[in-house]
């Protein structure tokens, strides 16, 4: 099977009107299938209320659908955590008197100047993501866990999107951070099961070795000792230009499924990039080089930086 992982923001509607309901919390996951091709839709449920689904569905996805019915706050908040993130590959669906230049304009020297832009019509948008081509990554098997809970006579289940490499049936995982080895007794795609799951794929996997309680979301399943994970660590931080720069004190702390409250040493003004030191009470699961946002929820420029972990 083919598989696509698609962020729709802007919009709480669109995403029903094409595709089949699936899992639903603060987030809502919406699966259109056609042969062999799976697209999952990430639609953040509780934005802009919380900040957090946007961002879990911005780091889910490896498509964006940027949904426009009018240029707000939001509209530009979201257009900087994209920014942010680096999220290049995309559609702009413009709502009824929405002026497409204007919103290029906004667009223009960020990851997203380069969407295509349509209107807002259901069938050609699904006609659109179905055509999307899929890249994958290669390499040993990361499964960041974005629910879990406990079915009985089955026992622990999670799920979430594999990341990368292909997870499967009877395979050993470590969980991290908890750094506690499991069998994956069994795995659902799309409701069946199968011995196998590729990149892209949404999973469930059945747990052997661990209690539902430490499979929390925001930690991941990965081939054992190919991941790391500290409660302090320095990145590369480039601040956006719309906020108020980064000084010390607590910010909040974006990668992957996990999002935790943390203190920030350094100094970087608005547009500006500079090393900073991250320090957590929980650990914090990571690869040198990926890509991590810090925030403000309190304040008015929420998204506040992208960071690139150092280690």
């Amino acid at each position: 099977m083919d598989h696509l992982n698609v962020a729709l923001v802007g919009d709480k509607n669109i995403g029903k009107e094409i595709a089949k309901k699936g899992t639903q919390s603060d987030f809502t996951i919406y699966h259109l299938k056609s042969g062999e091709r799976i697209v999952s839709i990430l639609e953040p449920t509780l934005y802009p209320e919380k900040l957090q689904p946007l961002l879990y569905c911005i780091n889910m996805a490896k498509f964006v659908v940027l949904v426009v019915d009018s240029i707000d706050r939001f509209f530009g908040e979201t257009v900087v955590a994209l920014d942010l993130a680096r999220k290049r590959n995309g559609i702009v669906v413009l709502g009824d008197g929405v002026d497409e230049a204007q919103v290029k304009g906004f667009l223009k020297g960020t990851a997203l100047e380069g969407y295509e832009f349509i209107g807002k019509d259901a069938v050609l948008l699904r006609e659109k993501l179905l055509a999307v081509q899929t890249a994958y990554n290669e390499g040993k098997t990361k499964v960041p866990i974005d629910h879990s809970f406990l079915v009985k006579s089955v026992g622990p289940v999670v799920l979430g999107v594999v990341e990368r490499g292909t997870v499967k049936k009877h395979q050993e995982l470590e969980l991290y951070p908890k750094k506690k080895h499991i069998i994956a007794r069994s795995l659902q795609v799309q409701d069946e099961d199968v011995e196998e799951a590729g990149c892209g794929s949404r999973v469930g996997i059945a747990v052997k070795g661990a209690e539902v309680e430490e499979l929390e979301r925001g930690n991941v399943l990965a081939q054992p000792g190919s991941l790391k994970s500290a409660k302090e660590f320095k990145t590369k931080a480039k601040a956006s230009r719309v906020s108020a720069g980064i000084s010390p004190g607590f910010y909040s702390f974006s990668l992957g499924m996990q999002y935790e409250t943390v203190s920030v040493e350094g100094e970087i003004r608005a547009g500006e990039e500079s090393e900073l030191v991250i320090k957590s009470e929980r650990e914090i699961v990571f690869e040198p080089g990926e890509n991590a946002l810090l925030c403000k929820p309190e304040a008015k420029a929420r998204v506040v930086a992208a960071l690139e972990v150092i280690g």
